[in-house]
């Protein structure tokens, strides 16, 4: 049964090499016929996942689910910035180059720092511009 099953894959395998670009346009085509009912299907199953999506985005940007949460209640539900407490899911703030974890911020501190490109020195002078004309 499993050298069946190894065969049945490497035989999928060398036809998807030689007929890569046929397969490619049978795939785009039923997804172009089936839009309706794949955006539906991929809905559906997104309101039924919500930690599965959720744990996929953090992954993204190195953070787990246990360690969101953790510290979100470290921060008791506040932003790192700005001390506020958000009704809305907390951004999990990380280091661009590095990819090390942060804190977590609420959405308009986290899109502050990526207007800054997390620049110190902008920063900074977005600071003394502010604290100038008060």
């Amino acid at each position: 049964m499993v050298r069946n099953l190894e065969k049945a894959r490497a035989a999928r395998k060398a036809w998807r090499r030689v007929n890569l670009e046929r397969d490619k346009a049978r795939q785009k085509a039923w997804h172009l016929a089936n839009l309706e009912k794949e955006k539906a299907r991929s809905k559906a199953w997104a309101l039924a996942n919500p930690e599965k999506i959720r744990a996929h985005q953090l992954a993204r940007v190195n953070w787990t689910l246990e360690e969101y949460n953790r510290a979100e209640k470290e921060q008791k539900g506040r932003c790192a910035i700005c001390q506020q407490k958000s009704d809305k899911t907390l951004h999990a703030d990380h280091n661009h180059e590095n990819g090390k974890r942060r804190q977590l911020l609420c959405g308009k501190c986290n899109r502050a720092l990526g207007y800054f490109d997390d620049n110190i020195e902008r920063i900074e002078s977005a600071a003394r511009y502010l604290k100038f004309h008060s």
